[in-house]
């Protein structure tokens, strides 16, 4: 290896851990400069992070036949290079009309989720994009404008997990679009020019062609690489000390995960910082369906005062009919009730081992997990709310899943002795309105769950587990 820009990158992706979830990456290309650049680049490194490529290219449908020469473009570098080539067209403009979107976000949404699953149907478990540094400096100062807080000014994170454990990874974010462009010339690539780049109709490209060269008119040194290093280093105190605290912070703060919502044990967050409690409460609205970027600081402002009031049965307004209300010392956070709920089943239903089943509300996901594969420390890093771990060897199958009955008794995890459920809720500080959402899991002598408040302390993965018993419990509309 021996371009001194490549060198440049695989430094990056070596600091930042980007291959270390999976070899296997889908490179999504637009045949644009700075994908073409990474697909080359990667193309070389491949050796260096053992990495198995699969070069993905979206098809937004957008600009007639330039759209289909894009593709054209990407599918030849992809030949030329040895690598696989998939993708996908969508139909971006009669989406955006179905949901009254931005083509901006209806095409920022639907090429995500192609994405997605195409690196679901190859098998990778990261996506590479070719966002640099010009596009971290314009997003931070997009979010600006628009209003932000803390997590905003990191930009665009160099690693982030999808909803399905996918990583999204940015190998570029170290390199400017000059160097970019540089790199693509001295080595005699082309790339496509997309026209709509230059339309300053959209915000960012305004930003990018308008306002960004008229704030660096003004500075000495590089505005790119100021706005970029700014956002590198939040996303550095994000990742290393924010999130892990709101991770600690979940377990003793957040219960009752079902279709009425999720509550927050106030007196759990108390003294805590405010962006700690804003994170914890951000992911938990945006696990519910609150979108994100529906919420703002004046939201977040309205939360942390209903949190530290000292009067109860107070409420808040939040994005798409959500409501947040104070009982006591506990947050409840609430969707809008849904009309023609169905009631969930009254009786027992086993669960595939493995595979999935429908309970009331709710789909029932199990899986089993060598831990040949997945460290438990691992496990535990990635457990997700909803979603609980146990050790296979102790488990009595057949399992079940059922609603709670009067005199159910079982072993919490880290208590020394058995507890009536009823009991053990009440000392939870689970509201009353909520105990009756608990769900039960049991095998044939016991209760092993008591979702998705407590496992029980008998199952519960250790060093010595051989394999693990992965079930995940989440609602569903219909």
């Amino acid at each position: 290896m021996e371009d001194r820009f490549e060198e440049k990158v695989a430094a990056f992706s070596q600091a930042y851990g980007l291959f270390d979830h999976s070899p296997a990456v889908l490179v999504a290309a637009s045949g644009g400069a700075d994908s073409t650049a990474l697909l080359h680049i990667l193309h070389t490194l491949r050796g260096v992070f053992k990495l198995n490529l699969v070069c993905a290219h979206v098809n937004h449908r957008l600009r007639g036949p330039d759209s289909d020469a894009d593709e054209c473009f990407v599918q030849s570098q992809a030949g030329a290079l040895g690598l696989p080539f998939v993708s996908k067209s969508l139909d971006v403009t009669g989406f955006a009309k179905g949901y009254r979107l931005s083509l901006e976000t209806a095409a920022r949404h639907l090429r995500m989720q192609a994405l997605l699953e195409m690196a679901r149907n190859n098998h990778c478990q990261a996506i590479a994009t070719g966002h640099q540094k010009n596009d971290n400096a314009e997003t931070v100062v997009h979010r600006m404008i628009r209003g932000t807080g803390l997590r905003g000014l990191a930009g665009i994170w160099p690693s982030r997990t999808s909803g399905d454990g996918v990583h999204i990874i940015r190998p570029l974010l170290c390199a400017t679009r000059r160097e970019v462009v540089q790199y693509l010339r001295e080595r005699y690539l082309f790339w496509r020019e997309d026209a709509t780049n230059a339309d300053c109709r959209f915000r960012r490209n305004a930003i990018r062609n308008r306002l960004l060269p008229v704030l660096q008119e003004e500075m000495l040194s590089s505005l790119v690489d100021t706005l970029s290093g700014l956002a590198l280093s939040t996303y550095g105190l994000y990742a290393k000390t924010i999130l892990p605290a709101v991770d600690r912070l979940r377990p003793s703060a957040a219960s009752c995960f079902s279709d009425r919502g999720l509550s927050l044990n106030i007196k759990a967050i108390e003294g805590q910082p405010p962006y700690i409690q804003i994170e914890l409460m951000r992911q938990t609205l945006t696990q519910l369906g609150c979108g994100e970027k529906d919420l703002t600081g004046r939201h977040y402002t309205r939360l942390l005062a209903l949190a530290a009031a000292k009067t109860t049965d107070k409420a808040v307004s939040l994005p798409r009919g959500f409501i947040a209300r104070r009982q006591g010392d506990i947050l409840n956070l609430r969707p809008p009730c849904p009309s023609g709920s169905v009631i969930p089943d009254d009786q027992p239903v086993t669960l595939a081992i493995p595979g999935k089943v429908r309970y009331g509300r709710y789909i029932i996901e199990v899986a089993i997990l060598s831990t040949h594969d997945v460290h438990i420390s691992q496990i535990r890093e990635d457990a997700r709310h909803g979603s609980e771990c146990l050790d296979w060897d102790a488990l009595r199958p057949p399992l079940v899943i059922r609603r709670r009955r009067p005199g159910d008794r079982f072993l919490p995890l880290g208590q020394p002795t058995d507890k009536k459920v009823g009991k053990f809720l009440t000392d939870a500080r689970i509201p009353k309105e909520s105990r009756d959402e608990v769900l039960v899991v049991e095998d044939q002598e016991r209760i092993v769950w008591l979702c998705p408040v407590r496992i029980s302390d008998r199952v519960k993965a250790t060093n010595s587990t051989r394999l693990v018993l992965e079930i995940t419990v989440r609602p569903t509309e219909g």
